[in-house]
């Protein structure tokens, strides 16, 4: 008996589980994959899981006669096309003959309600280090993704020059364009605050640094706050100053503007990183803990504490970072996921659009019906 895509979608789809498929001999998938089969998941879009979903209350499930889409395991390099006809058209699930998975613990992320968690999280412990060698490593990480043509996000440079300039002045004096103002010859305002910072945890600050640290804080609360409101204004919220906000809205504006600091969010050869601003509509408009707004403005929330969503925009670039450098590579054009192509990691959906620099300027999930409607 051949399977059906039902089959398929609640014997293992639906958990996400992780299989090997062999095939019936004389199928196109046997052609492709031969008699040692392939390992990976089955995948869905979000329109298709609700559809299988559906069957739920009870009434009669179909045999139907589909196509499956596959996620390969990593430890394939199948060719450009075999992978867009397993993502994208599939192949016959007629032509499956066994499939074979652990016995885990299965679980429909899906649709689980409430408040999650990333599931596997693996925690790892850092042994205490003076700040000197905190400095000295992060130094020598940015050196280590620069070697063979890499790069590093745009603050990133600001930080590793005001590390060199406190730890290894000998090596950047030489290149005072890379860190200078070019018309004042005073250092750029995010080089010296990193420097300034070196020097105020290495308890080595000068007369005046403390004060000019302060204004540069300052500076860049003043920049931020333009942006603040402008996100609750999107949200339904009319207001024109951080003052009138209420008391609990006022104290989350102002923890969001002291405290979110530009993001790396995948620290590859070619970074993928996210501004303040982008931040800052991420964490207003799509956490219900962060959230200021008039009600909900049409707003699709992460079913997660705001605190892992870094996390949880760390796995699912993951999931997509080899087709981003090869798709901005080939197009020179923003790489974007969304509708039917949006990414799926623990059971949600996201919308996806990164700039060729790396730059992630949309990021948030669909989590009801009218998520791609309301899409902001």
């Amino acid at each position: 008996m051949n399977f059906s895509t039902e089959e398929l979608y609640f014997m293992y789809g639906q958990y996400d589980t992780f299989v090997l498929l062999e095939f019936h001999n004389e199928t196109r998938s046997h052609e492709l994959f031969g008699s040692k089969g392939i390992m990976g998941r089955f995948k869905y879009t979000l329109d298709e899981r609700r559809e299988f979903e559906k069957y739920r209350d009870g009434s009669e499930i179909p045999r139907t006669k589909a196509v499956y889409k596959f996620i390969p395991s990593d430890k394939y390099s199948l060719a450009e096309e075999i992978q867009t006809l397993l993502d994208r058209d599939g192949l016959l699930c007629s032509d499956i003959a066994v499939v074979s998975s652990y016995n885990r613990k299965r679980e429909n992320r899906f649709i689980v309600k409430g408040e999650k968690e990333i599931p596997d999280k693996l925690t790892i412990t850092i042994p205490e280090s003076s700040q000197s060698e905190i400095d000295l490593m992060t130094i020598g990480l940015f050196r280590s993704r620069l070697k063979d043509g890499g790069e590093l996000a745009p603050f990133e440079y600001a930080e590793m020059y005001g590390l060199l300039l406190f730890y290894k002045k000998d090596e950047v004096i030489n290149n005072p364009d890379l860190y200078q103002n070019f018309e004042t010859k005073e250092l750029k305002d995010e080089v010296k605050f990193h420097y300034l910072n070196c020097r105020y945890m290495n308890s080595k600050s000068a007369d005046g640094d403390i004060e000019e640290l302060k204004r540069l804080k300052l500076a860049q609360f003043k920049r931020r706050t333009p942006i603040v409101i402008a996100e609750i204004q999107k949200n339904g919220l009319q207001v024109n100053k951080l003052q009138d906000l209420e008391g609990s809205q006022f104290h989350k504006a102002i923890g969001l503007i002291s405290n979110v600091d530009n993001k790396l969010i995948l620290p590859y050869s070619k970074p993928i990183w996210c501004d303040f601003e982008r931040l800052a509509h991420i964490y207003l408009g799509h956490t219900k803990e962060l959230f200021i707004g008039a009600g909900n403005n049409g707003n699709t929330f992460f079913q997660y504490n705001f605190k892992e969503v870094r996390n949880v925009i760390s796995n699912v670039l993951q999931i997509i970072y080899e087709e981003f450098i090869a798709e901005t590579k080939a197009t020179n054009r923003t790489f974007v996921r969304r509708g039917s192509r949006a990414i799926e990691f623990d059971g949600h959906y996201y919308r996806v659009e990164i700039e060729t620099s790396g730059r992630l300027i949309v990021f948030h999930p669909y989590n009801d019906d009218g998520s791609r409607e309301n899409d902001n």
